[in-house]
């Protein structure tokens, strides 16, 4: 009503474009992924490399900024172009994140606004004119600041290659939730410590799984177990191969397993 809009961002796989859910069965417009490849998608990147794509009224804009925090061999220095302030105001790209579900009894919050120096009404801050004063205000907008930003792109997490001399294999069931399948705790040492450790839900279902079979297909040229007892029953961890080599974040509030390498293989992330 104010001039305002708001752009939304949420990390669920199905968005609605309006209506409160997917599933009430009221004709809601819906983004999601589609296989199709034979439907025709306009497709334009702008000047700034985000892609804005649209189909059938639906648009979606995607950005690119993820490209430069892949670490990779050869590679030392990412050129980040940022003209806004969002990354003083958002803080470090890896720390961010997202905000949890609203309450139910949560109070909305009003829409940014500006008062009128002329008869102190409360006004969108788009607003070039008061309509009950008459005050105008200065369309233009505020000078670029043109130096450079000292702040943090990057938390000050640090990423460090070890040597891996053995792998261990261990059946791991959580003790706080009983219902949640068991999972293979793959434990990588370097020499006499252990460097680090991953968790591959091999009977797990959706993401979790997918991941588990790019995991082992990386690893082996074996069908894949379909439960942890299979694993160790059929001695399936003799055909594993083993990284020569791990690339761990740390500095964070836990070590996290960046990347895997492999001799004589394509390096592959973990």
């Amino acid at each position: 009503k104010d001039g305002q809009l708001f752009l939304l961002v949420s990390d669920k796989q199905v968005a609605t474009i309006r209506g409160k859910t997917v599933h009430d069965n009221n004709s809601n417009a819906v983004l999601k992924y589609d296989d199709h490849s034979s439907k025709m998608v306009w497709c334009v990147e702008t000047p700034m490399g985000t892609l804005f794509t649209r189909r059938r009224g639906k648009a979606v804009i995607v950005g690119n900024c993820g490209r430069g925090m892949r670490i990779a061999d050869g590679k030392t220095d990412c050129l980040w172009l940022d003209f806004t302030d969002t990354t003083a105001n958002m803080g470090p790209v890896d720390c961010v994140k997202g905000r949890g579900e609203p309450k139910a009894k949560e109070e909305p919050v009003d829409a940014p606004f500006k008062i009128c120096p002329g008869c102190g009404s409360k006004l969108g801050t788009t607003a070039l004119q008061c309509p009950v004063c008459g005050q105008e205000f200065d369309p233009s907008k505020p000078a670029i600041n043109d130096t450079l930003s000292d702040a943090n792109i990057l938390s000050k997490a640090v990423f460090n290659t070890y040597p891996v001399k053995r792998v261990t294999y261990a059946y791991h069931k959580s003790l706080k939730n009983q219902d949640k399948p068991p999972t293979l705790k793959v434990t990588y040492w370097s020499y006499v410590n252990p460097i680090i450790s991953e968790w591959v839900c091999l009977e797990h279902s959706g993401y979790a799984q997918a991941k588990a079979i790019r995991w082992w297909q990386s690893r082996s040229d074996v069908p894949m177990p379909l439960s942890i007892d299979e694993f160790f029953d059929f001695n399936l961890a003799d055909s594993l191969r083993q990284p020569v080599s791990i690339t761990v974040k740390e500095g964070g509030e836990w070590p996290e397993l960046i990347r895997c390498h492999f001799e004589h293989e394509p390096e592959t992330i973990a």
